[in-house]
């Protein structure tokens, strides 16, 4: 990533990663833990099989941080 000052400006922030469980949310998500920020994934969480969410990107679905959710139906996410 190129604007390293920017960047450092997350550690220490709570971010809100709609689609952070899927394919791209999840590497987006652990950057921002390496940069020290709170990552927060939303994810429906119906686009692959369970497995895949643990065991092909490393999401820990049981996390608090991980809701599972739709942001269009906020009333029905899980937390």
């Amino acid at each position: 990533m190129q604007n390293r000052s920017a960047l450092s400006e997350l550690n220490g922030a709570t971010v809100l990663v709609t689609g952070g469980a899927g394919l791209i949310g999840s590497r987006i998500t652990a950057r921002l833990k390496q940069l020290g920020a709170r990552p927060i994934a939303l994810c429906n969480m119906n686009a692959y099989p369970e497995h895949v969410y643990s065991g092909v990107f490393g999401v820990d679905t049981t996390h608090p941080d991980t809701v599972i959710g739709d942001e269009e139906h906020r009333c029905q996410i899980v937390r």
